[in-house]
Protein backbone atom coordinates (compact mmCIF):
# COMPACT_ATOMS: atom_id res chain seq x y z
CA UNK A 1 0.00 0.00 0.00
CA UNK A 2 2.93 2.29 0.83
CA UNK A 3 4.39 1.67 -2.79
CA UNK A 4 1.20 2.17 -4.05
CA UNK A 5 1.15 5.69 -2.38
CA UNK A 6 5.04 6.90 -3.51
CA UNK A 7 4.08 5.52 -6.66
CA UNK A 8 0.70 8.11 -7.29
CA UNK A 9 2.37 10.87 -5.77
CA UNK A 10 5.73 10.64 -7.63
CA UNK A 11 3.33 9.76 -10.62
CA UNK A 12 1.32 13.46 -10.26
CA UNK A 13 4.45 15.53 -9.68
CA UNK A 14 6.10 14.47 -12.55
CA UNK A 15 2.77 14.50 -14.55
CA UNK A 16 2.99 18.34 -13.62
CA UNK A 17 6.53 18.68 -14.26
CA UNK A 18 6.22 17.94 -17.64
CA UNK A 19 3.13 19.82 -18.46
CA UNK A 20 3.89 22.51 -16.55
CA UNK A 21 7.25 23.28 -19.00
CA UNK A 22 4.96 22.95 -21.84
CA UNK A 23 2.30 25.30 -20.58
CA UNK A 24 4.94 27.56 -20.10
CA UNK A 25 5.72 27.98 -23.57
CA UNK A 26 2.43 27.96 -24.78
CA UNK A 27 0.21 29.89 -22.15
CA UNK A 28 0.84 33.46 -23.06
CA UNK A 29 0.26 32.35 -26.93
CA UNK A 30 -2.78 30.36 -26.53
CA UNK A 31 -4.22 30.68 -23.35
CA UNK A 32 -6.67 27.74 -21.67
CA UNK A 33 -9.71 29.90 -20.61
CA UNK A 34 -12.25 28.23 -18.57
CA UNK A 35 -12.04 25.57 -16.10
CA UNK A 36 -14.46 22.88 -14.15
CA UNK A 37 -14.09 21.18 -11.03
CA UNK A 38 -14.86 20.81 -6.88
CA UNK A 39 -14.07 23.01 -3.98
CA UNK A 40 -14.45 22.39 -0.24
CA UNK A 41 -13.74 23.98 2.84
CA UNK A 42 -15.08 25.44 6.33
CA UNK A 43 -18.13 27.94 6.24
CA UNK A 44 -19.01 30.67 8.76
CA UNK A 45 -22.67 31.43 9.32
CA UNK A 46 -23.49 35.26 9.00
CA UNK A 47 -27.34 34.87 9.26
CA UNK A 48 -30.05 33.86 11.55
CA UNK A 49 -28.51 30.59 12.01
CA UNK A 50 -27.98 31.37 15.58
CA UNK A 51 -25.60 29.25 17.56
CA UNK A 52 -23.67 26.36 15.45
CA UNK A 53 -20.74 24.70 16.32
CA UNK A 54 -19.40 24.97 13.04
CA UNK A 55 -20.18 24.48 8.79
CA UNK A 56 -18.65 23.30 5.58
CA UNK A 57 -19.33 24.53 2.00
CA UNK A 58 -19.07 22.22 -0.61
CA UNK A 59 -19.08 23.22 -4.90
CA UNK A 60 -19.83 20.23 -6.72
CA UNK A 61 -19.29 22.45 -9.37
CA UNK A 62 -17.03 25.29 -9.86
CA UNK A 63 -16.95 26.98 -13.31
CA UNK A 64 -15.65 29.56 -15.35
CA UNK A 65 -14.83 29.98 -18.87
CA UNK A 66 -13.07 33.91 -20.07
CA UNK A 67 -14.53 35.17 -23.48
CA UNK A 68 -11.31 37.78 -23.30
CA UNK A 69 -8.61 37.84 -21.16
CA UNK A 70 -10.37 39.85 -18.19
CA UNK A 71 -14.18 38.80 -18.82
CA UNK A 72 -16.09 35.58 -18.46
CA UNK A 73 -19.21 33.99 -16.61
CA UNK A 74 -18.63 31.93 -13.64
CA UNK A 75 -21.76 29.53 -12.54
CA UNK A 76 -21.43 27.13 -8.99
CA UNK A 77 -23.42 23.98 -8.10
CA UNK A 78 -23.02 24.28 -4.05
CA UNK A 79 -24.21 23.04 -0.64
CA UNK A 80 -23.63 24.53 2.65
CA UNK A 81 -23.92 22.82 6.00
CA UNK A 82 -24.12 24.04 9.47
CA UNK A 83 -24.30 21.92 12.91
CA UNK A 84 -26.46 23.68 15.83
CA UNK A 85 -24.01 23.85 18.75
CA UNK A 86 -23.80 21.01 20.95
CA UNK A 87 -25.27 18.09 18.52
CA UNK A 88 -23.67 15.93 15.71
CA UNK A 89 -26.66 14.77 14.37
CA UNK A 90 -26.73 14.37 10.63
CA UNK A 91 -30.60 14.99 10.67
CA UNK A 92 -30.08 18.37 12.67
CA UNK A 93 -27.79 19.59 10.20
CA UNK A 94 -29.26 23.17 8.27
CA UNK A 95 -28.28 24.66 5.32
CA UNK A 96 -28.93 25.80 1.80
CA UNK A 97 -28.05 24.00 -1.51
CA UNK A 98 -28.56 25.26 -4.75
CA UNK A 99 -27.11 27.10 -8.61
CA UNK A 100 -26.10 30.14 -9.23
CA UNK A 101 -24.52 31.68 -12.78
CA UNK A 102 -22.78 35.38 -13.11
CA UNK A 103 -20.02 37.65 -14.71
CA UNK A 104 -16.82 37.38 -13.97
CA UNK A 105 -14.00 39.39 -13.85
CA UNK A 106 -9.82 38.01 -14.23
CA UNK A 107 -6.63 39.37 -14.22
CA UNK A 108 -3.41 37.00 -15.29
CA UNK A 109 -0.49 37.38 -13.81
CA UNK A 110 3.02 36.05 -15.04
CA UNK A 111 2.37 34.71 -18.58
CA UNK A 112 -1.10 32.86 -17.30
CA UNK A 113 0.57 31.26 -14.42
CA UNK A 114 -1.64 32.60 -11.94
CA UNK A 115 -4.75 34.20 -12.06
CA UNK A 116 -7.28 36.51 -9.73
CA UNK A 117 -10.51 36.50 -10.37
CA UNK A 118 -13.78 38.38 -8.68
CA UNK A 119 -17.48 36.92 -9.37
CA UNK A 120 -21.23 38.31 -9.18
CA UNK A 121 -23.61 35.59 -8.81
CA UNK A 122 -27.77 34.74 -9.09
CA UNK A 123 -29.63 32.00 -9.11
CA UNK A 124 -32.25 29.98 -6.67
CA UNK A 125 -30.96 27.57 -3.38
CA UNK A 126 -33.35 25.67 -1.28
CA UNK A 127 -33.23 25.88 2.73
CA UNK A 128 -32.81 23.02 5.09
CA UNK A 129 -33.43 23.32 8.88
CA UNK A 130 -33.12 20.33 12.02
CA UNK A 131 -35.43 17.78 11.76
CA UNK A 132 -36.58 18.93 14.99
CA UNK A 133 -37.89 22.04 13.55
CA UNK A 134 -39.86 21.13 10.60
CA UNK A 135 -43.00 20.10 12.61
CA UNK A 136 -43.02 24.21 13.11
CA UNK A 137 -42.66 24.83 9.31
CA UNK A 138 -45.01 24.82 6.81
CA UNK A 139 -42.96 24.31 4.21
CA UNK A 140 -39.65 21.58 4.90
CA UNK A 141 -37.30 22.86 2.03
CA UNK A 142 -38.30 25.96 0.65
CA UNK A 143 -36.65 27.92 -2.48
CA UNK A 144 -35.53 30.95 -2.63
CA UNK A 145 -33.38 33.94 -5.02
CA UNK A 146 -29.57 33.78 -4.51
CA UNK A 147 -27.08 35.80 -4.29
CA UNK A 148 -23.29 35.70 -3.52
CA UNK A 149 -20.05 36.69 -4.98
CA UNK A 150 -16.62 36.05 -4.36
CA UNK A 151 -13.10 36.25 -5.15
CA UNK A 152 -10.42 33.26 -5.87
CA UNK A 153 -6.63 32.87 -6.52
CA UNK A 154 -5.60 30.11 -9.41
CA UNK A 155 -2.10 28.27 -10.01
CA UNK A 156 -2.32 27.07 -12.95
CA UNK A 157 0.15 24.39 -12.30
CA UNK A 158 -0.30 22.53 -15.40
CA UNK A 159 -1.52 22.50 -18.84
CA UNK A 160 -4.51 20.79 -17.66
CA UNK A 161 -4.68 20.96 -13.96
CA UNK A 162 -5.82 24.38 -11.83
CA UNK A 163 -5.72 24.64 -7.74
CA UNK A 164 -7.67 27.53 -6.53
CA UNK A 165 -8.13 29.21 -3.45
CA UNK A 166 -11.57 30.90 -2.68
CA UNK A 167 -13.70 33.04 -0.52
CA UNK A 168 -17.09 33.52 -1.39
CA UNK A 169 -20.51 34.73 0.16
CA UNK A 170 -23.93 33.35 -0.25
CA UNK A 171 -27.41 33.93 1.00
CA UNK A 172 -30.73 33.59 0.23
CA UNK A 173 -33.56 33.80 2.69
CA UNK A 174 -36.28 31.13 2.38
CA UNK A 175 -39.89 31.11 3.69
CA UNK A 176 -40.47 28.05 5.89
CA UNK A 177 -43.69 29.37 6.75
CA UNK A 178 -45.51 28.17 10.35
CA UNK A 179 -43.94 29.12 13.52
CA UNK A 180 -40.59 29.58 11.73
CA UNK A 181 -40.94 32.10 8.43
CA UNK A 182 -38.04 33.45 6.98
CA UNK A 183 -34.56 32.56 7.61
CA UNK A 184 -31.58 34.89 6.65
CA UNK A 185 -29.13 31.88 5.33
CA UNK A 186 -26.21 34.02 4.62
CA UNK A 187 -22.95 32.42 4.95
CA UNK A 188 -19.16 32.41 3.67
CA UNK A 189 -16.77 30.27 3.08
CA UNK A 190 -12.95 29.63 2.80
CA UNK A 191 -12.46 26.60 -0.13
CA UNK A 192 -9.60 24.82 -1.87
CA UNK A 193 -10.49 23.55 -5.32
CA UNK A 194 -9.00 21.72 -7.84
CA UNK A 195 -10.40 21.90 -11.48
CA UNK A 196 -9.68 20.56 -15.26
CA UNK A 197 -8.91 23.74 -17.24
CA UNK A 198 -10.51 23.97 -20.70
CA UNK A 199 -9.97 25.11 -23.59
Amino acid sequence: MKALTKFTVIFFLLFITENNLFSQETEAVNPRKGFIGIAIGPAFAMGDYGSVDGGAQLNLINFGYLFSPNLGIAGTWFGTSFAPAGTNDSDEMMGLGGMMFGPMGSIPVNNYKFQFDARLLIGYAGGNIPKSAKSMAATEMPSAFAYGGGISARWNCSKYIVLSLNYDIYSATPDFGGQIGKIDMTSSAMTFGVAYRLK
